[in-house]
């Protein structure tokens, strides 16, 4: 029977060689161990071609080199993908940035409208139906599909579309007693009733009025309703008070 006793490894005398030893030693003996038999060690040198080091090293640095370009392109790519598609902006900022001259675009999407009274978002009511679907109120908690709007600038007015049914608002004229003027996200073209003035600062500091063009009334947001009406949104003040404040600091 022949067991495998113990293993070495042994480097070549020159550091440049690329060649080392391998030592096997192996032992022979009977599984009965006869006292009189003798075990003998046989020891057997191989040679193993080792690759150069410096070949590793150099196939390492280009793989850590092409990572980290890899890395750095979608470090850049990713935030401004994120910013133009996803990243929900007030509309007080929007407004702002626009009158500035900070920004170029006409129209910016993911935009939210908070009211400062209650601190809700703004929600266009899409499961609501007949004269009510889409109706615009400030009821909800967080910013989702139904809390994002695209806003666009068009020269003298402002035009707000629901990017959940990609509708624009009106402000419903024909409307009669407490639904007078009510916004709804229900137009699929722009004319009067879709046209809005924004005033950012325009009720002090970061503070924003909307202002619907086609009656010259200040947006409200009616806290006093109650159940599914709670916080419509109605193109109907004449001054402002806490219920026509929008705002949100970011």
């Amino acid at each position: 029977m022949t067991a495998i006793r113990a293993s070495e490894l042994r480097d070549s005398p020159d550091p440049k060689s690329s060649v080392r030893t391998v030592v096997y030693r192996t032992e022979r003996s009977d599984t009965q161990r006869h006292p009189s038999w003798n075990t003998c060690d046989i020891e057997e040198r191989r040679q193993l071609k080792m690759p150069p080091r410096f070949k590793l090293l150099s196939t390492t640095r280009i793989v850590v080199n092409i990572a980290v370009l890899v890395l750095t392109a979608v470090a850049f790519a990713t935030p401004a993908a994120a910013s133009a598609s996803s990243t929900p902006r007030d509309l007080s900022t929007v407004v702002a940035d626009q009158a500035r001259g900070n920004t170029d675009a006409a129209c910016h999407p993911n935009v939210y409208i908070y009211s400062r009274d209650n601190n809700r978002y703004v929600s266009a009511e899409i499961f609501y139906d007949g004269d009510d679907y889409g109706m615009l109120r400030a009821r909800a908690d967080a910013v989702g599909p139904w809390e994002r709007f695209t806003v666009c600038f068009q020269d003298w007015y402002w035009t707000i579309q629901s990017q959940a049914n990609d509708l624009f608002v009106s402000a419903e004229l024909g409307y009669s007693d407490e639904d007078h003027a009510m916004l709804r996200a229900r137009a699929g073209v722009i004319g009067p009733w879709e046209r809005f003035t924004i005033n950012v600062n325009g009720c002090g500091s970061g503070c924003t009025t909307i202002v619907s063009q086609a009656n010259d009334r200040i947006v409200s947001a009616e806290m006093f309703y109650d159940d599914e009406d709670y916080g419509m949104l109605r193109a109907r003040a004449t001054a402002v008070g806490p219920w026509e404040r929008f705002f949100v600091s970011l």
